[in-house]
């Protein structure tokens, strides 16, 4: 997809090139149901290919309101380095302690 942000100094733009990667993070269940639901009743309308179309263009929205509140509306430049992981939701973490995973202690 080749995305071309609203105008403005400082603006990035997604060239035809961008290498689109796979990327793995934690949603609610109820974030996620309603994402893909609002996904196919809309695809239509907004030329959506596909629901990592949706996730991105959403992503490139909270990403311009943060570079226009905290940065002058210019972009964050970022590296191919790993982020440092988040926690595990406390529900994860029982749900494995529960059923024998090594190695994961449950919070009592």
């Amino acid at each position: 997809m080749s995305t071309t942000a609203s105008s403005g100094p400082g603006v990035a733009v997604m060239a035809d090139d961008d290498e689109r990667n796979s990327v793995s993070f934690y949603l609610r269940s109820s974030v996620r149901q309603r994402s893909r639901a609002a996904f196919e009743a809309t695809k239509q309308h907004e030329s959506d290919q596909s629901w990592s179309d949706l996730m991105e263009k959403a992503l490139v929205a909270e990403l311009e309101r943060r570079e226009a509140l905290y940065n002058d509306g210019r972009p964050y430049l970022g590296g191919p380095e790993r982020l440092t992981p988040g926690r595990r939701p406390r529900s994860e973490i029982a749900s494995a302690g529960e059923h024998g995973e090594a190695g994961t202690a449950v919070a009592q």
